[in-house]
């Protein structure tokens, strides 16, 4: 979604006030989501507005984290991916079964991996379904990984802002415990929730949220 709003933003990119009412009206719309958030504020708090956009979305489209999480899964390990997570290549030739598939196939799972549409610093935001494989892995004794691509991690400031009085069921999202994860992995790899809540990304830009209610 963020790659796609680039490019619709790119028109207006060289007028900083309407760069900034489309970034809010993408926003309102896609609550929530990380990379677009993130996609938004490196663009709008850039001298060169226009070059940051295309340089935003030229990271996200080559955004490492399907393929470091790949690398990092152990050899053998039996794999189910929740809702939305993607994993890169490079696992397959090492042993590795990787399951899309529901809940009920988490029983014979080393390693379920679900996908962060948005990290904070105790709470993360995943596409809806998520729990159900979380609590299932917790069932089965797997383990959780969780994706949390760039953008994803915003500083708290922003975390705060995107989420006030955000309702994540309308929006097809559901908000969890950063406890819940095992492990996190993002685009330099495999790391603890903690160290991964600290890991804040792209500037503060509040008028993104301005008059929003």
């Amino acid at each position: 979604m963020a790659i796609e709003a680039g490019a619709a933003l790119a028109p207006v990119a060289s007028r900083p006030g309407g760069l900034l009412t489309a970034c809010r009206r993408l926003l309102a719309r896609r609550p929530g989501d990380g990379p677009l958030l993130w996609l938004a504020a490196t663009a709008l708090a850039a001298s060169d507005q226009p070059s940051a956009l295309g340089g935003a979305v030229d990271r996200l489209r080559s955004d490492p984290t399907g393929e470091r999480a790949a690398i990092a899964l152990p050899d053998g390990a039996v794999v189910v991916t929740g809702p939305g997570a993607a994993l890169g290549v490079g696992h397959g030739e090492r042993g590795v079964q990787v399951v899309d598939g529901e809940p009920a196939a988490v029983v014979a799972a080393d390693i379920v991996v679900c996908r962060a549409c948005l990290w904070g610093p105790e709470e993360w935001l995943a596409p809806e379904g998520t729990a159900a494989f979380i609590d299932a892995a917790v069932s089965a004794g797997a383990e959780v990984w969780v994706l949390a691509g760039l953008g994803t991690v915003p500083p708290r400031r922003m975390w705060d802002l995107a989420t006030d009085g955000l309702d994540p069921g309308s929006h097809g999202l559901e908000l969890l415990d950063t406890s819940s994860a095992s492990f996190v992995v993002g685009p330099t790899g495999r790391t603890s929730p903690e160290r991964a809540s600290a890991r804040a990304e792209g500037p503060v830009v509040p008028e993104l949220f301005a008059g929003r209610r």
